[in-house]
């Protein structure tokens, strides 16, 4: 239903997929991550030791949503919604030079 919501919103989703951010542990540095779950002491564990900064959005499940086709979309559609309201409330929060995407870090060469 994820995917049916994007692209309702315009938004691409090839090659898109979830993920767990235990799957980063250790291999991929995060400079933000945003999470729509709750606030939890292993949550805090595992993001420390990836993200050096991070959000909660308390954002309803639409999952939990139980009805129609098109009424459980909607309730997706408002949760993208909600999300990218989140977004652009940050993104306004941010200096101009924090704005600037970061110049990728090329991944080591094995010797």
């Amino acid at each position: 239903m994820t995917i049916m919501a994007l692209r309702s919103k315009g938004v691409s989703v090839s090659g898109l997929t979830s993920k767990n951010i235990t799957e980063y542990v250790g291999s991929t540095p995060f400079d933000h991550a945003f999470l729509l779950a709750e606030e939890t002491p292993a949550v805090h564990s595992t993001l420390s030791a990836v993200v050096s900064s991070w959000k909660f959005w308390h954002v309803a499940d639409p999952a939990i949503f139980a009805g129609n086709y098109p009424s459980t979309l909607y309730a997706f559609a408002r949760v993208a919604d909600e999300i990218e309201t989140c977004v652009h409330k940050w993104l306004a929060g941010l200096t101009p030079q924090e704005q600037e995407a970061p110049t990728p870090t090329p991944a080591p060469v094995p010797a």
